[in-house]
């Protein structure tokens, strides 16, 4: 599916006061049982090449995963103001572990972990956020999903 960071939707990563400013993707899963699923974030190299050299740190890619339910984007051991943290609120496990997102890295793909599982009983499905490690870097991606199972993946724009 096509995304885009533009100038309102270009946050940067947590470390960030507007991250959750960020495109968002919502997936929801089909039928009954766990399923192993494959995320992929890509941005054309020819594209992004040129910036990327300029600024490798800034461009950097990753990219974050929520169950959407909660209503609330927390990554585990974040404080909220209703001191809720988002271990309690983010159920994602991979390899005994919670997990959130993936690492930014200076190339132009980068993929959920292999071993990734997402029940189909979550209520409101997941919400995917694309970032740049920066704020403000503008440009086009596609996010791809992979799974055994029927699933719907819709962009915040279509909601």
């Amino acid at each position: 599916m096509p995304g885009e960071w533009t100038a309102t939707k270009s946050g940067g990563c947590h470390l960030h006061p507007d991250w959750r400013q960020n495109p968002k993707f919502f997936l929801q899963m089909q039928g009954v049982r766990p399923t192993k699923v494959r995320i992929t974030l890509t941005r054309s190299e020819r594209e992004w090449k040129s910036r990327c050299q300029r600024d490798s740190v800034g461009t950097m890619i990753g990219f974050y995963l929520f169950r959407s339910g909660s209503g609330k984007l927390n990554r585990p051991g974040d404080s909220t103001a209703d001191g809720d943290s988002g271990a309690t609120t983010h159920p994602i496990v991979v390899n005994g572990r919670l997990w959130s997102d993936t690492d930014f890295v200076p190339l132009h793909t980068i993929c959920s972990p292999p071993e990734l599982v997402l029940s189909s009983a979550a209520k409101g499905g997941y919400v995917i956020v694309p970032a740049t490690y920066e704020p403000g870097r503008l440009g086009k991606f596609v996010l791809s999903v992979q799974c055994d199972t029927e699933f719907t993946l819709t962009g915040d724009s279509e909601t």
